[in-house]
């Protein structure tokens, strides 16, 4: 898929550049000469030979590079939840569209059981299963509906939460990694960047095109001219990414909470009073019944912990049924 081709960029671009970073960490400015001959970097690759850490910088870079490209590509491709048709989705509704509340091992005193107050679809024609929402994209009902996310086009729900929070945990990590390699690659060449800045600002003055050149790129064109293409290219990059991967963060935050970014904007399913005819209205973190790190590992599925490690698919959890968190149990007992 085309956008697959242009997400890698950023990874392909890191490996092109580390390299010369891991280079330069070993050699120090040596490596550097204000000049714009590429030669001086084949002399700069030869000294000194390897070193371990190196290895563990490449391990680092395949891993988050992998994490991320898997994880991301599922996110695409991984439908929400439910089925094509909304007639066919699971779970099975009752009748009446009152799903049971699971409450686990928590006890109310003189209520046998509650029920979710019904929600009807008219577009779906059949009753919502709870924290589920029409989407008009899919044309059905996603179980847990989270948001449409415009980086993988797609849906998030039940079945590609797991997938998108990986994405963007390991993403993020990728991108934070590449610029602490690119600033300390910056530290090294400090004094030699700023020398070469001046050398080329001051020829700028006096044609009287200082402000274009600025505007054109004029520090990445001495970053260049120091570190050859790969590095500014993956500076670049690793900083339009963060820009369009840094707010999904929030939907990481929100679902280590266990709420939904539909739930947050207070869209929000009910409980039955039982003996009355009022519902008790749930709020944003009703849903929440463990810890974030209990969370994330509940939305991995099981075996969760071994995604965190390795990009594998998702195991889907036998019981997938909303229970309510410890604070809402207590409010309904009140």
């Amino acid at each position: 898929h085309p956008r697959c081709l242009v997400v890698a960029l950023v990874p392909m671009a890191g490996f092109l550049a580390l390299p010369k970073i891991l280079a330069l960490h070993r050699n120090g400015a040596q490596c550097l000469k204000p000049s714009l001959q590429r030669e001086s970097w084949r002399d700069c690759y030869a000294q000194q030979g390897w070193r371990q850490s190196d290895w563990l910088h490449y391990l680092l870079a395949v891993w988050f590079s992998l994490q991320f490209m898997f994880n991301f590509i599922m996110s695409c491709f991984q439908q929400p939840g439910g089925a094509h048709k909304c007639h066919k989705m699971a779970p099975r509704a009752p009748q009446d569209g009152r799903f049971p509340v699971s409450i686990g091992e928590h006890q109310i005193d003189g209520i046998d059981g509650l029920f979710f107050a019904p929600r009807w679809c008219e577009t779906c024609n059949r009753w919502k299963a709870p924290r589920s929402h029409h989407s008009k994209r899919l044309g059905q009902c996603v179980p847990r509906m989270d948001h449409y996310c415009i980086i993988t086009e797609n849906i998030i729900g039940q079945r590609n939460q797991s997938y998108f929070n990986l994405m963007v945990i390991f993403g993020n990590l990728g991108l934070l990694y590449a610029l602490l390699m690119i600033a300390s690659t910056m530290c090294y060449a400090w004094r030699p960047y700023w020398e070469l800045f001046s050398l080329l600002a001051n020829y700028a003055q006096r044609k009287g095109t200082y402000f274009q050149w600025i505007v054109l790129g004029g520090h990445l064109h001495v970053m260049k001219a120091l570190l050859g293409n790969e590095v500014p290219l993956l500076l670049v990059l690793s900083i339009i990414s963060m820009i369009l991967l840094g707010p999904l963060l929030r939907h990481l935050s929100l679902s280590l909470q266990g709420i939904t970014m539909l739930e947050s904007m207070g869209s929000s399913d009910s409980i039955e009073l039982p003996g009355s005819d009022k519902v008790f209205h749930l709020e944003a973190g009703d849903f929440s019944t463990r810890s974030r790190l209990g969370e994330l590992l509940e939305l991995l599925g099981p075996g969760g912990h071994w995604r965190l490690l390795f990009p594998v698919p998702e195991r889907p959890a036998d019981d997938q049924e909303p229970r309510l968190s410890s604070a809402a149990l207590e409010e309904l007992k009140i």
